[in-house]
């Protein structure tokens, strides 16, 4: 793995003999790859994702990260998310402008070498800029703001930010949380029914909650903990049924959420989250999924 990831580091090394080689056989030819390449770099400035692909918890943190820009504020949303969306506009669009600067700059540095005759100065020069190149871009040696990935991370951002959903699930203060009233949103994917609504066309079939102290509490084994279990198998069956993102089992945060708004007693242990998210939320037993998937099909 070590070789597959620092072997792109010889590009900056090969790509000036290529042109070289290319140059030295026919100069059109090496004119009109680069200015194809030239092309190809524009978009990839502008398109992040072209080639970066985020996994799923990758996309959470950052999720997180962002909320954390709004603790203090909650009084202002409005106008930090303004604030917020101007800035990473800004610094999206000026990194990417860079970028095309600097690859214009290479560019023209092999026309240079052409009108040289690929002297040794040029080929070194060359090497030094794609090196330079591929060192900023890769974010592999050290943390660049103009690294795709960062570019990245400033366009999901502002894509967040412009997100109605996400902008309103940050109006939820502390003391909503506290009283149970946990945004549930931004995994939930059925908007035409949230988990109250859900909750009680389950109890119309089959008595499966109680609410105590404006929580959720699944009755069969609420006060041990195979309620962890229970609850992830109805958090299963709900991603089975589509109605809820499966993002909400990838993390301990996440997870919070799902304690915040059913009951799940304390263990002495500490890991009465330990099956609603990760490896734990994988393993438990499948009759909890298809108990709760049964009762969802009779609505």
């Amino acid at each position: 793995m070590k070789v597959k990831k620092y072997m792109k580091w010889v590009f900056p090394f090969f790509i000036p003999i290529i042109i070289l080689l290319i140059g030295k056989y026919n100069t059109d030819i090496l004119i009109g790859i680069s200015s194809c390449f030239l092309f190809l770099g524009f978009i990839l400035m502008f398109n992040p994702t072209w080639i970066i692909k985020p996994s799923a918890s990758e996309l959470q943190l950052f999720k997180k990260n962002l909320k954390q820009k709004f603790e203090g504020y909650e009084n202002d949303i409005d106008e930090i998310q303004r604030q917020l969306l101007r800035d990473f506009r800004i610094s999206y669009v000026s990194h990417a402008v860079l970028g095309c600067i600097f690859l214009g700059f290479i560019y023209y540095c092999i026309l240079l070498s052409i009108d040289s005759k690929f002297s040794y100065g040029s080929i070194i020069g060359l090497t030094i800029l794609f090196l330079l190149f591929f060192l900023f871009e890769s974010n592999s040696l050290l943390r660049s703001l103009f690294s795709r990935k960062e570019r990245f991370i400033t366009s999901y951002y502002c894509n967040l930010l412009k997100n109605k959903n996400f902008v309103d699930s940050l109006t939820l203060t502390n003391s909503d949380r506290k009283n149970g009233s946990t945004n549930f949103d931004e995994y939930w994917l059925n908007k035409n029914i949230n988990i109250h609504d859900l909750i009680m066309s389950i109890n119309q079939i089959s008595k499966s909650f109680e609410k105590e102290n404006e929580k959720w509490v699944l009755c069969d084994g609420h006060k041990s903990s195979s309620n962890q279990l229970n609850l992830a198998g109805f958090i299963s069956a709900l991603i089975n049924k589509g109605y809820i993102s499966k993002t909400i089992t990838i993390s301990k945060e996440t997870a919070i959420v799902l304690k915040e708004i059913f009951y799940i007693p304390e263990q002495k242990s500490g890991k009465e989250l330990q099956k609603l998210y990760g490896k734990g939320f994988k393993e438990f037993d499948v009759e909890y999924t298809k108990y709760f998937e049964e009762i969802l099909l009779e609505l």
